[in-house]
C-alpha cells in the first residue's frame, strides 16, 4: 500500500536504532533499542522517550490434521520510558504554544516554548506520552484455514487468543509543575501496578467470486467478501498507556484485518462485521486493474474506537460510530513499471471526503536502475486526536539501485496546511497585543510574545 503521509505541527525528531534482526522462512526475530534526539528548540528532550528493548518474533507452521490450516505464533515485549508526561492540547486555544499563553492563563509552567496544556481535562488535553516507565510483554496464538467448495465459495474460518500483561509505574510530582500537582492525576491513577488482559476471538470470512472471460476484453472477477468476528469487550479501557498505537488510519488495507490498532498497547474488542466488494480485471495487453469498497459495523459490544483512551485514538476515525464510514480504493497498472493508486474515506451520512490518497508509481527497469513515486494525501481535521486543523502534504521520492544489493534513496515532504495554524497562532497573539495596549499593559512585552509565537509557528513549517 502507498504510505500514508504523517503530518504534523512539530519539526520531526531525529531517531537512532540499534537492532539484531533474523529471518527464515516462516518466522521473524527483531530486537531493537531507540533513542530520540529533538530537533527543534520547541522540542523537549525529557519528554522524548528511551525505548530499551523491543523485542518482536513471529512464526508460522502447519497445523496438524485433522485441523489444517496455519497456526501463528507471535510474541512482542517493550519498555519505554521518559522523564516528564507529553500533554497535547486538542486546539490551539487550549495550547501553551497559541493563544492562551498570549490571554496570560497559564501560570503553572516555567516557559511557554515547550507545548502542553492549559486546561488538564479529557477532551480538551491529549496525554501523548506518561512519565515514568512502562513495559509490556504480548503473546498471541492464531488459527485459520481456508476451505473452497464445490461451488467455488471461499470459507476462512479463524480464531485467536491474545495474552497482555502491563507494568506500569508512572512518575507523579516530579517536581516540574510549580503548584506540586501533576496534572497526570486528571487521566490516570498514579499507583505501580500490573495489570493483565486476555481477548480470545473467533471469526468467520466469506468470499465468493464471480469470474468472467470476455476474451480481448479481459478476465474480470466480482468478489462479495463479509466477515465476522466475535470476542469479549476490551478491557481497562482508559487505564492503560497507549505508546504504539497512536496512530489509527481506517481504509481498504485494514478493512478485514482481525485487530484494526496499529500497536499491542490497545486491542480490538466486541462483535464486528466487515463487508465489501472487490474488483478485478486483467487484459491480454498486460494490463491490470483492481477496485474495492466496503464498509464495518459493529454488530454489539462496547465500541473500543468509541471508547476513549489517554490518546482519544479511534476519536474522529470513521470507526467511533456504529456503522462507520465508507472505504474505497481503485488501482490501475498499465504495466509492471507503472501504478496508480487512489484510496478515499466517505462520510457515512453524507458521503464527504474524510481522508484522501493518490499515488503515482514509476519503476524504470530494465533501462534505468531507477523509480520514483508521488503521494499526495489530505485528511480532513481530527481535533479530539490533537489535529485541530486539516493535514495535507505532497511528498514525491525517487531511488536508485547502485547495485543488486544496494540503492539510495530519498523524499521530500511538502507541508500545504502550514498557514491554518500560522494564520490563528498569529491572530491571537494579536487579540492579546490589542488587548494589552487598551487596557495599559505593557504591550513591549506582548509585541515581542506575539513575535516569538510567530516565529514560534513559522518554525512548523
Amino acid at each position: 500500500r502507498s504510505e500514508s503521509i504523517s503530518l504534523n505541527y512539530m519539526l520531526p525528531e531525529s531517531t537512532s536504532k540499534v537492532f539484531l534482526r533474523g529471518a527464515g522462512d516462516r518466522s521473524f526475530f527483531d530486537l531493537s533499542a531507540y533513542y530520540f534526539q529533538g530537533l527543534s528548540y520547541a522540542d523537549w528532550q525529557k519528554q522524548l522517550p528511551g525505548v530499551t528493548p523491543v523485542l518482536d518474533y513471529d512464526k508460522r507452521i502447519n497445523a496438524p490434521e485433522p485441523l489444517g490450516g496455519e497456526l501463528r505464533f507471535q510474541f512482542n515485549i517493550a519498555n519505554v520510558n521518559r522523564q516528564i508526561t507529553q500533554f497535547t492540547p486538542s486546539s490551539m486555544a487550549n495550547s501553551t504554544l497559541g493563544g492562551a499563553t498570549a490571554y496570560g492563563i497559564l501560570t503553572n509552567l516555567p516557559s511557554f516554548p515547550y507545548e502542553s496544556c492549559v486546561v488538564f481535562e479529557r477532551g480538551r488535553c491529549i496525554v501523548s506520552g506518561l512519565a515514568g516507565n512502562f513495559a509490556r510483554a504480548s503473546a498471541e496464538a492464531s488459527w485459520r484455514r481456508n476451505i473452497i467448495d464445490d461451488a467455488g465459495q471461499v470459507w476462512t474460518p479463524f480464531a485467536y487468543v491474545r495474552a497482555d500483561a502491563f507494568f506500569n509505574n508512572p512518575s507523579i510530582n516530579n517536581g516540574f509543575y510549580a503548584t506540586g500537582y501533576d496534572p497526570v492525576q486528571n487521566f490516570i491513577r498514579g499507583n505501580e501496578e500490573v495489570i493483565g488482559r486476555v481477548m480470545p476471538a473467533v471469526g468467520l470470512e466469506y468470499r465468493y467470486p464471480f469470474i468472467a472471460d470476455a476474451g480481448q476484453w479481459g478476465t474480470h472477477t466480482l468478489t462479495p467478501i463479509g466477515q465476522i468476528i466475535a470476542r469479549p469487550n476490551e478491557g481497562h479501557l482508559g487505564r492503560l498507556p497507549n505508546e504504539d498505537a497512536h496512530s489509527l488510519v481506517y481504509d481498504d488495507t485494514n478493512l478485514f484485518s482481525w485487530d484494526k490498532f496499529s500497536g499491542y498497547d490497545r486491542v480490538e474488542g466486541g462483535i464486528r462485521a466487515n463487508v465489501g466488494l472487490q474488483y478485478n480485471v486483467v487484459m491480454p495487453s498486460g494490463w491490470t486493474g483492481s477496485a474495492l469498497f466496503g464498509q464495518s459495523y459493529q454488530v454489539a459490544g462496547i465500541n473500543s474506537f468509541a471508547g476513549r483512551d489517554l490518546m482519544n485514538t479511534g476519536s474522529d476515525s470513521g470507526l467511533d460510530r456504529r456503522a462507520s464510514d465508507y472505504v474505497g480504493r481503485i488501482q490501475v497498472n498499465p504495466n509492471d513499471n507503472f501504478s496508480l493508486i487512489t484510496r478515499g474515506r466517505f462520510d457515512q451520512h453524507d458521503f464527504s471526503l474524510n481522508g484522501f490518497e493518490a499515488q503515482a508509481v514509476a519503476i524504470f527497469k530494465p533501462w534505468l536502475p531507477i523509480s520514483g513515486s508521488l503521494t499526495y494525501a489530505r485528511y480532513e481535521a481530527q481535533p479530539l486526536q490533537g489535529y485541530p486543523y486539516r493535514r495535507e502534504g505532497l511528498r514525491p521520492g525517487a531511488a536508485w539501485q547502485i547495485t543488486p544489493n544496494w540503492s539510495i534513496g530519498g523524499s521530500v515532504l511538502f507541508d500545504l496546511d502550514r498557514y491554518l495554524e500560522v494564520r490563528d497562532a498569529n491572530s491571537l497573539a494579536y487579540m492579546k497585543y490589542v488587548s494589552d495596549a487598551r487596557y495599559g499593559v505593557d504591550t513591549a512585552y506582548t509585541a515581542g510574545l506575539a513575535n516569538i509565537q510567530y516565529r514560534k509557528t513559522d518554525a512548523y513549517t
